[in-house]
């Protein structure tokens, strides 16, 4: 029999997932194979249990090794933060969702469905839905900032929800834009700084801001700042903005997420755009978040709320109200205004002509009755 762990961690790097998810994924999985002496995929549900219990008690088994989300390193002996045995155990749902997807085993479901229900090891969220950002927070940003550069900045971290290593890591060339249907796709490469590895973000509201920005941009790199730089550049426009939220980068990415996540987007696909895989472990803290955002239980009992389930879409780019194409700012495009003025011109034009012609054939009906007065006059 193929050992599943081997296959598992071969489709990781076919799927072009970081290496730091590689490392991590060896850490986990492979130490928990280690201690149980046997293939992971054979392992019990009792087995399991018990490797979960013995790391909480006795931390990490095996030599020392790097802990890659906290750049420390895991000793053995050392006892185990709760963020540290949650990863453990979300990694290892990932193995057994992998097991049963292959398989079809039941015995696997089993295993995924005890380690979902130990609840107690998942990190607290610190994201407050005070601090979540929405279209008509973006909208002030965009507008008070007076850099081509800027506003395409925070029109594509909202929009896309890249992270900001992401962000840095793009060229040029790793940017298409598609005039014809009026979208920007972001190819993002497998390299240091890109968390979740290569995958495409397609984004259809950011048009017009990265044309803009590609147009005057004298770098070959989409985003020619550092870290130290988009934070700097993001916080002076919360503050020339108005903003009072939270001040930082990665919380576009939240906003951008969480706002999907009220939009009704299917949750596997939130989770290919953002993480690059179906099912992200990460995803219900956001699903809880937009809970806590939308929650009108209580305004739906009382007759009040908005019980049709409706959700107004309130895109950071404005509509042409004459031809709905997308537009930065404004309610009517140029090219709209441009046969707008026209007509107008054309229209007060006809009402000078109008008003000539009238004059015209007043003053020509007068001289032709001059003329007749003068003949009859001159007869007699």
């Amino acid at each position: 029999m193929i050992n599943m762990l081997n296959k598992f961690m071969q489709e990781a790097i076919t799927r072009e997932v970081s290496k730091n998810t590689i490392i991590l994924l060896e850490q986990t999985l492979g130490k928990a194979q280690s201690w149980l002496g046997k293939p992971l995929e054979n392992a019990t549900n009792e087995e399991i249990m018990k490797y979960i219990d013995y790391i909480k008690v006795n931390g990490m088994v095996g030599n020392d090794e790097i802990n890659i989300r906290k750049s420390r390193v895991w000793k053995e002996g050392r006892k185990l933060k709760k963020s540290s045995i949650w990863t453990v155990e979300t990694k290892l749902v990932q193995f057994f969702e992998y097991c049963f997807d292959e398989t079809d085993d039941p015995k696997y479901h089993k295993v995924v469905k005890k380690l979902k229900n130990i609840k107690v090891d998942k990190p607290k969220n610190d994201i407050s839905p005070q601090d979540i950002l929405y279209p008509e927070d973006i909208k002030k940003i965009i507008n008070v900032a007076t850099l081509e550069r800027d506003r395409c900045l925070i029109a594509v971290l909202f929009e896309s929800g890249l992270r900001v290593g992401e962000l840095i890591a793009l060229t040029n060339q790793m940017v298409q834009i598609d005039d014809d249907r009026k979208e920007v796709i972001f190819n993002i490469p497998n390299q240091e700084g890109c968390k979740t590895g290569k995958r495409t973000v397609v984004c259809l509201e950011v048009h017009g801001y990265v044309q803009d920005w590609m147009k005057c941009n004298p770098s070959n790199r989409f985003m020619n700042l550092t870290h130290a730089g988009i934070r700097k550049a993001v916080k002076r426009l919360f503050v020339k903005a108005g903003i009072n939220k939270k001040c930082n980068p990665h919380m576009f990415r939240h906003s951008s997420i969480t706002n999907a996540v009220i939009m009704k987007m299917q949750t596997n696909q939130i989770s290919m755009r953002y993480w690059g895989i179906p099912n992200s472990n990460m995803l219900p803290v956001y699903l809880h978040l937009s809970e806590q955002i939308v929650n009108s239980g209580y305004r739906d009992a009382k007759g009040m709320g908005n019980s049709n389930g409706n959700i107004i879409i309130n895109p950071i780019a404005s509509r042409c109200v004459e031809c709905g194409k997308l537009i930065q700012v404004g309610n009517i495009c140029k090219s709209c205004n441009d046969t707008k003025k026209l007509k107008e011109e054309n229209c007060e034009l006809k009402k000078q002509m109008d008003a000539m012609k009238k004059m015209f054939n007043e003053d020509a009906l007068k001289a032709m009755i001059e003329t007749g007065v003068k003949e009859i006059m001159n007869k007699t």
